[in-house]
């Protein structure tokens, strides 16, 4: 049995156990559809239906409650082989992985590291950036152990927990028009815009407010990396959106402006994931304790 099908398991057991797909979907920090999806998946894995969704409330089949007793025994045991196959091989060195997508990795982790270092030495680290879609792929392929998201993945099996509210603001450099006014979507709309490269978790979330606002920019251009971003803004290339916490210095020392957005843009978390099951090293647990103190 390989560890999705673990994991399905895992999530058929506390459907059972929480009377609901819903009341399952909160205690596995997942979305209800996906708690839904990954049954129909186990289901259909063993060619027959365990749930009988057809009435106001669940209620299991005869095979369900066949499969039922077995998968409750057994438990234990895939707890056990969760853990067992997320393991790293044991080091004498401290170790810590990583992977982030490039937001919250110059939000968050410089600072977080910084102090667990100071608590930890001899730490070895490895921290890995890149998309959405990249970080999410390193965590269920073992890669890191822990991830940190601009936005919730939609990827199952994997616990989610809020850090920190982050929003996106219009920035400019200090001699645009824009500079220091207010500003709708029209006004954005005929100005060049600025975007990340496909792929990146700030490009995902500029292409969000853009549906929001239903706009399309008359000019764009595309700009691979966060500084590489602000340093086109500040030149006078155009305008950007961009997370507040990666501008916040720049708009300080006045190489980059704020434009005042009505409405403003609605704020997105920074989150930690990783995999349901797994548990954290000593110095995994370390490393989310000071990432709690920050959301505190």
């Amino acid at each position: 049995m390989n560890t999705l099908c673990l994991r399905r398991l895992q999530i058929f057991v506390a459907v059972v156990e929480c009377g609901g797909f819903s009341a399952a979907a909160r205690k596995l920090y997942m979305s209800q559809p996906s708690v839904s999806n990954q049954v129909r998946r186990l289901e259909a894995s063993l060619q027959t239906t365990l749930i009988d969704r057809s009435g106001a409330r669940i209620r299991l089949t005869a095979k369900g409650e066949t499969f039922m007793s077995y998968a409750q025994r057994l438990m234990p045991l895939v707890e056990e082989a969760l853990t067992a196959v997320q393991l790293t091989v044991p080091s004498s060195e401290p170790r810590l992985r990583v992977a982030t997508t490039n937001d919250a990795a110059a939000i968050l982790v410089p600072a977080v590291l910084a102090r667990l270092t100071a608590r930890i030495p001899g730490l070895r680290w490895d921290i890995h950036t890149g998309g959405m879609e990249q970080v999410t792929q390193q965590l269920i392929d073992g890669v890191a152990g822990m991830a940190l998201l601009d936005g919730e993945p939609s990827a199952p099996g994997l616990v989610i927990e809020p850090i920190l509210s982050e929003r996106l603001v219009l920035v400019v450099g200090s001699g645009h028009p824009l500079a220091g006014r207010q500003a709708t979507a029209e006004d954005v709309a005929t100005k060049r815009l600025l975007l990340r490269e496909s792929g990146s978790a700030t490009r995902h979330l500029q292409n969000t407010a853009l549906r929001r606002w239903n706009i399309q920019p008359v000019d764009k251009g595309e700009v691979w990396g966060n500084e590489a971003l602000k340093l086109a803004v500040s030149a006078g290339l155009g305008a950007s959106l961009m997370s507040w916490h990666c501008v916040a210095q720049e708009v300080r020392d006045g190489r980059l402006a704020l434009v005042d957005l009505v409405p403003a843009l609605p704020s997105h978390p920074i989150v930690m994931a990783h995999l349901l099951g797994r548990k954290f090293s000593c110095v995994e647990e370390t490393f989310a304790q000071l990432l709690f103190d920050l959301k505190e």
